[in-house]
């Protein structure tokens, strides 16, 4: 099994988060809206809400998309695959970074755990092999890499100890 090494946390602005509820199979509607408007998509998350099949799915797009996906999503009626369309946002993404994370469910706990109790919520979180990463509220962005660099021992660096951006969408 791979060892898992934490090297960084990153941070990344400049993101919405936009919800729809449908019924289930409706997923391919929603996407096919969102193509044909030239949106393109970032984390997606979904679950079913109830026993009839109604689902809801989650997503990021770039803040400059936000409008063009809201407006393609609730246009005229032509996409009955959308019940209801949410927009939460802004958001960031805080991501661990390094390598065999995946590989090592207690690397997820603490990161995930480091957010929780330092305050902060995550809408969509997704681990690969190489990053852990949550979406937060933007305002809480900087408090939730602050949370994860010390949990791993990791520099503040001059960015995210001053507070700035480090990286934008």
């Amino acid at each position: 099994m791979e060892r898992a090494l934490v090297h960084d946390v990153a941070l990344v602005f400049g993101f919405e988060r936009i919800s729809v509820t449908g019924p289930a199979g409706g997923q391919a509607r929603v996407f096919r809206a969102l193509a044909d408007a030239g949106v393109t998509t970032g984390m997606v998350a979904q679950r079913v809400l109830d026993a009839s099949g109604l689902m809801e799915l989650s997503f990021t797009v770039a803040g400059a998309q936000a409008g063009r996906a809201l407006v393609a999503l609730r246009g005229s009626g032509s996409h009955p695959g959308v019940h209801t369309v949410r927009r939460d946002g802004p958001v960031a993404k805080v991501s661990l970074l390094g390598t065999g994370l995946r590989c090592d469910a207690r690397v997820a706990a603490a990161f995930y755990e480091a957010v929780s109790r330092a305050g902060y919520a995550y809408g969509l979180a997704s681990p690969s092999a190489t990053g852990i990463c949550a979406v937060v509220r933007e305002p809480d962005a900087l408090g939730c890499a602050r949370a994860a660099r010390a949990r791993f021992g990791l520099p503040l660096g001059e960015a995210v100890a001053a507070g700035l951006v480090t990286s934008a969408a």
